[in-house]
């Protein structure tokens, strides 16, 4: 394990009071800047081993360079998600990155679909959009677009209290600094993406720190009428609870829409069938997931689809 990744470790297992007074006092900063110079130096710019390019010109906090890169570079960073959308997409399709951050997913799916297909990546930070909009430039990406908002299940203005690549727009969200937020726009993703476009749509990806249950109640006619739509999700407990829904409201709802199978994609080695009628009493009892965490809760990212199956990749 880098000394990144440990130093990483061991401040996600401080009290969240400690990471905050950290944080107030330029203390986290700091230690982000000093690491990162370390092992990156001054670099604007990196390639992949895929040969994706990434920039780093707004990465003014380091987040991308401290809490990120090392994994990416090392192949280690959402390997079964990204196996999986991988398996998922042909030349043509199209595929929806809510929560884009940096633009990773997004930019792997744009070499994927090709020149016939298209990516729509939203993102209500305005450093995500502007990186995202870098990254596609320089990698000479033209089928993505853009959209500098949130998504939820009305349209309108709401709080979105962000850090440099993402945030939250859920008040009280206890993995976030919630007390000063700036206004953005709020749309329902069945107000922009609509039912006639269905054919090719393929993937939804959804990472919205809290938002995940009000995002998929916008889409629901996206999501009931797509017949071969893989979705991909972030569940914490604790996130949802803020925003006044849980991971068990999430997965009845999916369920209500026809999507049965689920698979676990937590965990980077391996990929773990879910029995959905047992989904929270399995979560609960750490059949797949993360461990329990008091600030946290419960965690997983899934997979969800009507019928399809996903071959794992070997680590």
């Amino acid at each position: 394990m880098s000394l990144i990744n440990i130093l990483k470790y061991f401040y996600k297992n401080l009290h969240p009071e400690v990471r905050l007074f950290l944080r107030n006092y330029g203390v986290t900063f700091l230690a982000k800047k000093i690491l990162v110079l370390i092992k990156f130096g001054f670099l604007k710019k990196i390639t992949l081993d895929n040969g994706l390019i990434l920039s780093l010109a707004n990465d003014h906090d380091y987040e991308l360079r401290a809490n990120y890169l090392s994994d990416i570079l090392a192949n280690n960073f959402e390997t079964q998600k990204i196996n999986i959308i991988k398996q998922a997409l042909c030349p043509g399709d199209k595929f929806i990155d809510v929560g884009c951050s940096f633009g990773l997913f997004s930019l792997i799916a744009s070499e994927i679909v090709g020149t016939n297909g298209e990516v729509l990546a939203f993102d209500p930070s305005d450093t995500a959009i502007k990186t995202l909009k870098v990254n596609s430039q320089i990698n000479g990406f033209k089928n993505i677009k853009t959209f500098n908002i949130a998504l939820g299940n009305s349209d309108k203005s709401v709080d979105f209290f962000g850090q440099n690549y993402g945030g939250t727009i859920i008040k009280g969200n206890p993995q976030y600094e919630t007390s000063k937020g700036q206004k953005v726009k709020m749309k329902k993703l069945d107000s922009i993406f609509f039912s006639s476009d269905l054919e090719n749509l393929k993937f939804i990806k959804i990472d919205a720190e809290g938002a995940e249950f009000e995002i998929i109640k916008g889409a629901k006619n996206i999501m009931k009428n797509s017949k071969n739509l893989v979705v991909s999700l972030e569940l914490g407990e604790k996130m949802l609870t803020s925003s006044g829904s849980s991971i068990e409201e999430v997965i009845n709802t999916l369920m209500s829409m026809g999507y049965r199978n689920f698979i676990d994609i937590t965990n980077n080695d391996k990929i773990i069938e879910i029995n959905s009628s047992n989904f929270m009493k399995d979560l609960q009892v750490g059949k797949f997931g993360s461990f329990f965490n008091p600030q946290v809760g419960f965690f997983c990212e899934i997979i969800a689809t009507k019928n399809r199956q996903f071959k794992e990749k070997a680590i």
